[in-house]
């Protein structure tokens, strides 16, 4: 009783005041040989009514916590006692002790209410933590965090949560979590050095992406201070493509992030991207850095890891659908021409020819042979946009080997410009002897344009991206061929 009085856990009543309208009885709990001091407020208790809410679960800790990963854990001290009544609800929480009249000024252990209470304040800290990249359980008074090395998880439990926690009013203390005599003595400093840093939440916003996701793809806009929007895009797989809206949407946010770090990597670099889009859903799974969905779990991993890798944070924030009518319709924008040939094929071709080519000058992120490609839009993972305004000599290096698979009405550009600057390649397109194209070719390339070798009529030849509609024709019932144009470098 005289330390809850020291801390102004509890009050003296005066004699003669008749605040207190209820007086409960007082105990004392004996947990594993802890003696905790609780009140006995069954009566009040009848007048509360009854908030649902929801503890961190096993499966929570687990969609972050793998197998040999090392973990932390935190507790606040006399949790409850940090959080004030309001002086209205102190007579209801009386108590004696002889002949003095006590009253709680702090949710005393019995309250009904009060794991509601402290719960919901320290989801709040809990979710700051999730949005700036640190994954946490939070139970009741009680933290917990896991990395997969012991340096990230030191740094998650001190330097995120003793800063965080410490600007709230917290006192980090270490003491049941001593270093061993022999530890590193750079990491033994560690904890008083991360206690004395300043704290700056959150890092700036410096990128903006519009996003939104359809049942075939994504699309979106990065904007940045001064720059015209950059319009980019993405098809979905089948399995993406049947998943919940969320996922897709989620997923569409995800590449909005990958994107922004090809373009403007300067500006992200320690800075925050802003999400805007019309998923709910999606928005809260972000914020709040946390789902009970497996998917969803997964692509915050993967979101966590990038994020940590690009030095930046991500937030998100909903708008309605009439906002985002640009990104709305490039996540449905038809592209007859994202059309890929079947590995198998292109195994065939290489095989054939026998020479890897480095770049895929027409192609996108679903479809593409090499790990460098030029996409209509930029998409994750693309090396240039737009190949009939590239010099594709820009990407290609010391005789490399470029893989042209143009769509048919850009057949034509793309032989003028590998005859015009001299481009080895392996070209794929509509086998048509006879024609000027293709007589202008072989005049050019002399004798190193190979003869074609021939892709089978099969519909499993070419595959289509969901951006494909329906009713368009399969290009390899069009008579592809494929040609492998050398030229020296005397020419």
């Amino acid at each position: 009783i005289l330390k809850l009085l020291l801390w102004g856990a509890v009050s003296i009543v005066e004699p003669g005041d008749e605040t207190v309208v209820v007086v409960n009885p007082l105990g004392v709990a004996d947990q594993d040989g802890k003696l905790r001091l609780f009140l006995n407020a069954r009566y009040v208790n009848l007048f509360l009514k009854e908030l649902p809410f929801k503890y961190q679960r096993l499966r929570d800790v687990l969609a972050f916590t793998l197998e040999n990963y090392f973990m932390s854990t935190w507790d606040l001290k006399s949790g409850y006692y940090h959080v004030m009544l309001h002086p209205s609800f102190r007579k209801f929480m009386g108590f004696r002790v002889g002949r003095l009249l006590f009253h709680y000024n702090v949710p005393a252990f019995g309250l009904s209410q009060a794991c509601f209470l402290f719960t919901k304040l320290m989801n709040e800290p809990a979710k700051t933590l999730r949005s700036h990249g640190v994954p946490i359980s939070d139970y009741i008074d009680d933290g917990f965090t896991a990395a997969a090395t012991f340096l990230r998880c030191l740094l998650q439990s001190l330097a995120a949560v003793a800063k965080l926690l410490g600007a709230l009013g917290a006192l980090f203390r270490p003491s049941q979590m001593p270093f061993p005599s022999g530890a590193n003595p750079a990491v033994a400093r560690l904890p008083g050095g991360l206690r004395n840093q300043t704290i700056q939440w959150p890092h700036p916003v410096t990128l903006r992406a519009d996003v939104d996701a359809s049942g075939i793809g994504f699309g979106g806009e990065i904007q940045a201070g001064g720059h015209a929007p950059v319009p980019f895009t993405g098809s979905f797989d089948l399995d993406v493509a049947g998943s919940a809206s969320a996922v897709r949407e989620l997923t569409g946010y995800i590449a909005a992030l990958e994107v922004a770090a090809q373009i403007r990597p300067e500006d992200l670099n320690g800075g925050t991207l802003l999400i805007t889009g019309d998923s709910q859903p999606a928005i809260n799974t972000i914020n709040n850095f946390r789902s009970n969905n497996p998917p969803l779990n997964r692509l915050l991993r993967r979101l966590f890891d990038l994020c940590t890798t690009l030095g930046c944070d991500v937030q998100a924030r909903w708008v309605p659908r009439r906002n985002l009518t640009r990104a709305n319709a490039l996540s449905r924008e038809p592209d007859s021409s994202d059309w890929g040939l079947a590995l198998a094929v292109v195994g065939d071709v290489i095989r054939h020819f026998g020479v890897t080519p480095s770049l895929d000058v027409f192609a996108s992120a679903r479809h593409h042979v090499c790990p460098r490609f030029i996409s209509r839009f930029y998409e994750p993972g693309c090396t240039a946009v737009q190949a009939m305004r590239t010099d594709w000599r820009a990407h290609l290096q010391n005789q490399e080997v470029a893989w042209v698979f143009p769509p048919a009405h850009l057949a034509h550009a793309a032989i003028g410009i590998i005859r015009e600057y001299k481009i080895n390649a392996i070209l794929i397109t509509r086998f048509q002897k006879q024609s000027n194209e293709w007589l202008g070719l072989r005049v050019a390339a002399r004798q190193h344009a190979s003869e074609p070798f021939f892709i089978p009529k099969s519909e499993s030849s070419c595959i289509p991206s969901l951006r494909v509609p329906s009713r368009t024709i399969n290009p390899a019932f069009l008579g592809l061929a494929a040609i492998h144009i050398y030229w020296p470098l005397s020419t």
